[in-house]
């Protein structure tokens, strides 16, 4: 399974010199509570994601958008996938449970909680999940809920336009969220009556028809977990959202 997220496209930008706006403050590496201000900040631009943010260069994040991505079971008769032009909604309701900053270690650890994600795209799928042999192309979608996401991110700084930025690398992961319905039009070509009744099976059978799907979704709430905290470190460089 490979997905392919091209954050550095669609979230990140050139930022040029400007002045805080007043919704980020600057916040003290000495502070022993620098992680709750980096999440105040974070949780400042929420309400401001779904429509961008014109003076940070941000574009809107909804939906976000993902290009591609891939899933192929290592099955020689398991399910292979391909999803294009995939649309996430509702991303910027998320919250910043918890962040916890090591300025020695060079580690920033974060607990987001994201309540509900609909996602859509296109799809070409062909193989057997469950005992049904799935051929088909399409639009589909995905709802998921209580998405709660801890991860571990590895700090490191990089140049850019003549200033130092952090630049952020995962490192660890735990993801727990609940799937509650997937959609395929066009399963089978021309018999609508059959896609209707295999989509009813595999929502009948959700929790085992996820076995086979939970990569390539895990990656996609994943994509969408790494955007809300990139965004903050993507847009201002050190100097400008920190305070020795």
């Amino acid at each position: 399974m490979k997905l392919i997220v091209l954050l550095v496209t669609a979230l990140a930008g050139v930022v040029s010199s400007r002045k805080l706006p007043d919704f980020v403050h600057k916040c003290k590496i000495s502070d022993p509570e620098i992680g709750n201000c980096i999440a105040e900040n974070i949780n400042n631009l929420r309400s401001r994601f779904a429509k961008g943010i014109p003076e940070l260069g941000v574009p809107p994040a909804e939906p976000l958008l993902i290009p591609k991505a891939e899933l192929k079971s290592p099955n020689p008769d398991g399910l292979r996938a391909n999803f294009y032009d995939i649309h996430v909604y509702n991303p910027s309701s998320f919250e910043i449970k918890k962040l916890n900053v090591d300025p020695k270690g060079n580690t920033i650890d974060v607990h987001v909680y994201i309540p509900y994600l609909h996602i859509t795209a296109k799809y070409e799928m062909n193989g057997k999940i469950l005992i049904l042999q799935l051929k088909g192309s399409g639009p589909g979608e995905v709802n998921i809920t209580n998405i709660d996401s801890k991860v571990g991110y590895k700090l490191s700084q990089h140049e850019k336009n003549g200033k130092q930025y952090y630049q952020l690398e995962r490192v660890s992961q735990e993801l727990n969220y609940k799937v509650t319905k997937l959609g395929f039009k066009n399963l089978f070509e021309g018999r609508d009556d059959l896609t209707e009744s295999t989509n009813q099976v595999l929502n009948e059978n959700i929790d085992e028809v996820m076995k086979e799907f939970k990569p390539v979704v895990d990656d996609t709430v994943k994509a969408v977990v790494d955007g809300i905290v990139f965004r903050v470190f993507d847009r201002f460089s050190i100097n400008e959202l920190f305070d020795n």
